[in-house]
Parts: C-alpha cells; sequence; structure tokens
C-alpha cells in the first residue's frame, strides 16, 4: 500500500471536513441553527461549497486512486495538492464572490483530469501494448 495515497486520500478527506466547519462557521457569525440551509447569503455559499466538495470528491478520490495504481504515488500527492488549493481558492472566492470562483474550479478540474485520463489512459496502454507505463 502507497503511504502517498494514503496521506492524498486524507488530505482531500481532511479538507472537506473544513469546508463543513466552514460552514459552521458561517452559521454561527449569522445565527443559521441547523437545520435550516438558507437565510443569509454567506452561509447559503458556504453551505454550496461543501456540498460542491463532497460531488467532486466522488470523482476524485476514485481517480487518484486509479492513478496510484499505475503511477508513482509521489505524483498522485502532487497533483492532490493543487487539487485542495483549486478547492481552497474556489471556496474562498466562492463565499466572497461567486462569479470569481472560476480559476479555483479550473484548477481543481484540472488535477482531477489529470488522475483520471492518466489512469485511463495508462490502462489503455497496458492493455494493449503491453507491459508497465
Amino acid at each position: 500500500m502507497d503511504p502517498w495515497l494514503i496521506l492524498s486520500t486524507g488530505a482531500a478527506l481532511i479538507f472537506f471536513v473544513a469546508t463543513g466547519l466552514n460552514a459552521v462557521r458561517y452559521r454561527i457569525r449569522h445565527n443559521i441553527p441547523a437545520p435550516a440551509m438558507s437565510g443569509h447569503p454567506e452561509v447559503e455559499r458556504a453551505l454550496r461549497v461543501q456540498g460542491n466538495t463532497l460531488e467532486w470528491l466522488v470523482v476524485f478520490v476514485p481517480a487518484l486512486w486509479m492513478f496510484g495504481i499505475y503511477f508513482d504515488g509521489r505524483i498522485a500527492a502532487a497533483v492532490t495538492a493543487f487539487w485542495i488549493l483549486g478547492r481552497f481558492l474556489y471556496m474562498r472566492a466562492y463565499v466572497r464572490e461567486p462569479l470569481k470562483r472560476r480559476n479555483g474550479f479550473l484548477l481543481q478540474v484540472a488535477a482531477t483530469a489529470v488522475l483520471l485520463f492518466g489512469a485511463m489512459g495508462a490502462a489503455v496502454w497496458q492493455m494493449f501494448v503491453g507491459g508497465e507505463v
């Protein structure tokens, strides 16, 4: 088992927990108790960031592990760092000004694409060319 994949997955999950804590922080700041999902734009945006991060974890985590089957876990960890950076930039921008979330979003999409298409390309290579990538 590659410890870099474990640490990368853990870091992504810790970031997801941080998005939840961020939503709680905005709930407290604006006195919006759970289970309310609306009431102040910052709360709504923080909750949307949390939901969007969960939506992307469904693609990112399997892609990370698939990539780790074919490539060095340190490369996967570096790509994960870019994914987390993109998610952080997305979160910061979305809560402040949703229309400025694009750069963070595109960075995390690119990181996910590297993992997903890198793994799939390696699998196709192995199937049709043979041998290791």
